[in-house]
């Protein structure tokens, strides 16, 4: 779950604490929102500089060992503790701490469990600020050494992406009675694309099986549908548009968009599998365009990490964000799209010092040039005025006779489509394109075959009282000759009750919808069978189908997820201390005070406590030891302790404690003893 959905679920009074945190107060009065206060790398560096040592230790070891996957409450104490330096109850304080700081969040599940996770978009923050990886890149000299991986050019996801979408807009997507897409449909969406079943093995566990919907096409209708690109209606998936493109991606260029498309992938996908989400938020501390080497990257990370290191990169090099090859035998690699998190290194222009799209370039031959600059809407209208031809580093599409058929059944005429080729390349058509599209356009679009309702009337009398009626003249679309009409089907009910009135009951002929020839539209422009404009050429159409089956939630998106956060209640409460120590308000006060001398059986009770409250013993008074016991053994006053000896003082308080390693007391060793607990939350 990403932190904005988070915090817009949490309970008043959980809100209202984290906004009182004065770190955070702070920047809500210089007018930042929660969402931007908590995701902020600066105050995260602030928060980390004035935390207690055992909660930023703790929120290490949570971010290196979970990501951004849920863990239940107990899980770090019996997980992590055992590595030394922390003490169970340290743990267990610095976990509330963190929720106190808007750092972890909890949900409680029906049965009162409690899940606890760091949001999928801040995870990674907090890993590039505490678990960092600083490769050093190849220099100018070995990067020229570098032999890149052979392979053919793979597209960047965002223009698979669009092929997919183009393909769901020109023929189809519908679905079987099981809410499935039907088998043949699905197969040539994904046929549009040049990802293969391989390709996407890492995510696989996130997309509906092959035998389901092929695994390209799943992930398009996923990222379409958390996007709203894509709507799921009763009988199929359909385009959403808007502006003439994809919702929401009119004026973005590949690049852009590919960076928005990395972070729905991580927080989607590599959120749900602990390695892969390590892995990527490790790479994405490298800067773009700079060869590393493997080993050196894989050295820094965290140890759970490296396990998804392979498969990331293998995902990102077909998505076309990552290229490969070796340098003196040694693996290597390399971003080609800028991934740093945008908390850390916001996004600067993607299309060069001015930040402009480039423009199509049509030539003389009917060929289009598409250089990589280009946005998505650009090719979006290009998908429905033209032919394919390559999609590249520079893609190329042609205009023929039969593409622009097809774009007079979608609404084009001889004028706006010349007009928006003219807008896409931003100049004037040569003189053999205008030439070439206008012989064409003499024979398209003239001719339109449609199924239509028929009202016949018996003589032209009838026909032309029907016709001056205002209320029956607004159901009709066409007068046909001087005794028939085309109705308009959804004022059917509208008319048939208007004629009713005037005493002219209507016998409805079961073959009565029958075929029309005639001459087409004229269109905005001025073309023959063109099609009415919204704004711009290629605008935006909207039928009342569209408006009778409301999109779904993009968050359900079409992925599988292995925790869904949401079905659960946030979590209201945050423990106190007698949650937290059983049992502590009974507890003498000089045993948590300072070490002194007991009776051993009252030694055997201290030990007995700090064991199961998971916390440690201070042994002495002078040179004392600090002692997390573990395990008591022997009889009731002739005992031996075995636990872990942890040296705070020999180390800085930014540094995770050392460790002196297992050992054994026995009870007149534990002279003075006293239970030490994490200062008061």
């Amino acid at each position: 779950m990403k932190l904005s959905e988070t915090l817009s679920r949490l309970p008043p009074a959980i809100r209202e604490r984290l906004e009182a945190e004065p770190l955070i107060a702070a920047r809500l009065k210089e007018g930042r929102s929660l969402t931007q206060t908590l995701s902020d790398a600066d105050w995260a560096r602030e928060w980390a500089a004035r935390a207690d040592r055992a909660s930023v230790e703790t929120l290490r070891r949570i971010v290196a060992a979970y990501a951004a996957t849920p863990f239940e409450a107990e899980k770090p104490e019996r997980e992590l503790a055992s590595e030394g330096g922390l003490t169970g109850a340290e743990i267990r304080v610095a976990l509330v701490r963190l929720r106190q700081a808007g750092i972890v969040f909890a949900v409680r599940k029906l049965w009162g469990e409690t899940l606890l996770y760091v949001p999928a978009d801040t995870a990674a923050l907090w890993q590039q600020l505490l678990l960092p990886v600083q490769s050093r890149p190849l220099g100018a000299q070995e990067e020229r050494e570098v032999r890149a991986d052979p392979r053919e050019f793979r597209l960047p996801l965002s223009l698979e992406l669009l092929a997919a979408w183009s393909g769901i807009r020109r023929h189809g997507l519908p679905i079987t009675a099981k809410g499935v897409p039907h088998k043949a449909a699905a197969a040539r969406i994904a046929s549009e694309m040049r990802l293969s079943e391989a390709d996407l093995a890492p995510i696989a566990f996130a997309l509906p099986q092959a035998s389901v919907c092929p695994l390209p096409l799943s992930l398009a209708l996923d990222l379409g549908l958390h996007f709203g690109v894509l709507v799921r209606r009763p009988d199929g998936f359909a385009v959403t548009e808007a502006e003439g493109a994809p919702a929401g991606w009119a004026g973005r260029t590949p690049a852009e968009a590919d960076r928005e498309l990395l972070e729905a992938a991580v927080c989607r996908y590599a959120a749900q599998h602990a390695p892969l989400y390590g892995a990527a938020a490790a790479l994405r501390a490298l800067a773009p365009l700079r060869w590393h080497r493997e080993s050196d990257v894989i050295a820094q990370m965290p140890e759970q990490a490296r396990g998804g290191f392979q498969a990331w990169i293998g995902l990102m090099s077909a998505w076309g964000w990552m290229e490969r090859g070796k340098w003196q035998a040694e693996p290597v690699f390399r971003w080609n799209i800028n991934a740093a998190l945008p908390s850390l290194s916001p996004p600067g222009p993607e299309n060069g010092p001015s930040g402009e799209p480039e423009r199509i370039c049509v030539l003389p031959d009917l060929e289009i040039m598409v250089p990589p600059g280009v946005t998505l809407g650009c090719r979006w209208r290009l998908e429905e005025v033209a032919e394919r031809v390559t999609a590249d580093v520079v893609s190329a599409y042609r205009l023929t006779k039969a593409g622009c058929v097809a774009a007079s059944r979608r609404g084009y005429g001889l004028a706006s489509l010349t007009a928006v080729l003219e807008e896409l390349s931003d100049g004037p058509l040569p003189d053999s394109v205008r030439s070439t599209l206008a012989d064409w356009f003499r024979t398209i679009g003239r001719l339109s075959l449609a199924s239509a309702v028929l009202l016949r009337v018996r003589d032209e009398e009838l026909a032309d009282r029907i016709a001056a009626d205002p209320e029956a003249v607004g159901a009709l679309a066409e007068r046909l000759g001087t005794t028939a009409f085309i109705v308009r089907p959804e004022a059917m009910d509208d008319l048939t009750r208007r004629l009713n009135e005037l005493g002219y009951p209507v016998n409805v002929d079961p073959d009565g919808a029958s075929a029309l020839l005639g001459g087409g539209r004229e269109d905005k422009a001025g073309g023959t069978g063109g099609r009415k404009t919204s704004g711009t050429a290629g605008g935006n159409r909207k039928s009342k189908a569209d408006d009778a089956f409301p999109s779904v939630r993009p968050e359900a998106g079409w992925a599988c997820r292995r925790y869904d956060l949401a079905v659960y209640e946030p979590d209201p409460l945050l423990p106190g201390r007698s949650e937290l120590f059983p049992g502590w308000d009974g507890v003498p006060k000089t045993w948590l005070q300072k070490p002194a001398s007991y009776h051993p059986s009252t030694k055997r009770k201290l030990i007995e406590l700090a064991i199961a409250w998971r916390t440690a013993l201070r042994v002495g008074n002078e040179g004392h030891l600090t002692f997390v016991p573990e395990r008591l053994e022997g009889a009731e006053e002739s005992w031996r302790v075995r636990g872990r000896i942890i040296r705070r003082d020999e180390v800085s308080s930014a540094a995770p404690d050392a460790s002196g390693g297992a050992v054994a007391l026995t009870a007149e060793e534990c002279r003075e003893l006293m239970i030490v607990l994490p200062s008061d939350l």
